[in-house]
């Protein structure tokens, strides 16, 4: 008969569903001896990892056994990443070059996730950028299976500039970049005019953003009628550039201001 014994669950605040996309659970050399020593059966989807216990013998006297094999080395896993944009896309120090640590010793109070703790001195496994520790007091016979545990991942917020680059006949009228929402960029200059292009500048300012592989509430290019910036009812607008580019997953730059770091998106839109 077939016992799930635990599940992990791997999410992402950048990606549309929550998901964390193109990550997979590898276990160490030790802890796949186990899994065959036992007849652990592992299954792994997006998102998701999943064991489970197929042996003879009853569930029960099975943990107690496992668990005396697990207290002088936790089940380790390897959080292996298929893509290079992990750590530009997850809240992570610009200039950290660790891995992630996470431990079923340590989980939210109020949550099944584990807490993530940055660690400098793991061993380079290729492709990793983390590892997941299954220790013994997890399974303990009297708690009921399959225990569900979660890890979790926040987006990177960065500080976002659109560089409008106007070489056609569109006429820009104190142009500004918002959304339906009310949310609005400070307002555009223009850093460079030649003959043929005007290059406008909108910045988020010290509003960061947070990356995200969709936006529910898109910012869009408008062109207004009014004078100024000053807010008032008569105002006019139209939506040049519906639905602006968002940052690109892949690259980040980092700029300074008045001894202040700068973790910035840059988009580029051509008219």
């Amino acid at each position: 008969m077939k016992h799930q014994l635990i599940d992990i669950s791997l999410f992402h605040e950048y990606y549309s569903d929550g998901v964390m996309q193109n990550v997979r659970l590898l276990p160490d050399t030790q802890t796949q001896q186990l899994l065959m020593h036992y007849k652990l059966l592992p299954h792994q989807q997006a998102g998701k990892y999943s064991l489970y216990y197929m042996g003879p013998n009853s569930v029960e006297g099975f943990l107690t056994v496992f668990q005396q094999a697990l207290v002088n080395h936790p089940m380790t896993f390897y959080l292996i990443t298929e893509g290079s944009d992990f750590f530009i896309i997850s809240d992570l120090p610009t200039n950290w070059c660790g891995q992630l640590q996470y431990s079923s010793q340590r989980q939210a109070s109020s949550s099944n996730a584990l807490t993530l703790q940055l660690s400098e001195g793991l061993p380079f496994i290729e492709g990793a950028v983390g590892k997941v520790e299954i220790h013994a007091d997890l399974f303990q016979p009297e708690q009921a299976l399959p225990h569900h545990l979660q890890i979790k991942m926040k987006a990177r917020k960065t500080h976002w500039n659109y560089y409008i680059h106007n070489r056609s006949n569109v006429v820009l009228n104190n142009p500004m970049v918002s959304n339906l929402q009310g949310v609005e960029f400070l307002p555009g200059e223009i850093v460079e005019s030649t003959k043929d292009e005007k290059v406008w500048l909108f910045k988020s300012g010290e509003m960061s953003l947070p990356m995200q592989e969709k936006m529910e509430h898109p910012f869009n290019l408008v062109s207004s009628t009014r004078s100024s910036y000053q807010i008032s009812d008569d105002d006019k607008k139209r939506i040049v550039v519906s639905g602006l580019p968002l940052p690109n997953r892949e690259m980040l730059n980092i700029t300074s201001s008045k001894d202040k770091e700068y973790v910035c998106s840059d988009m580029y839109v051509y008219l």
